[in-house]
């Protein structure tokens, strides 16, 4: 007998939680704090889009 995978909408959940805590939490307001350089927002977002982009390949390609 197979293992049910987890439910269809887990991973989109945890990634839409990672995202909310990353960009609208308070820890946004720590790190925009920080002497970091001015491009770090957009790495945080392209490394938002690399998982997006993972999770989605290893998806079947079968599914909807």
């Amino acid at each position: 007998m197979n293992k049910p995978d987890r439910a269809p909408g887990a991973t989109s959940l945890l990634i839409f939680a990672l995202g909310l805590l990353l960009f609208s939490s308070p820890l946004t307001q720590w790190w925009a704090e920080q002497n970091y350089p001015w491009f770090a927002p957009f790495g945080l977002w392209l490394a938002l889009i690399i998982l997006i982009g993972l999770f989605i390949g290893r998806g079947s390609r079968n599914e909807l």
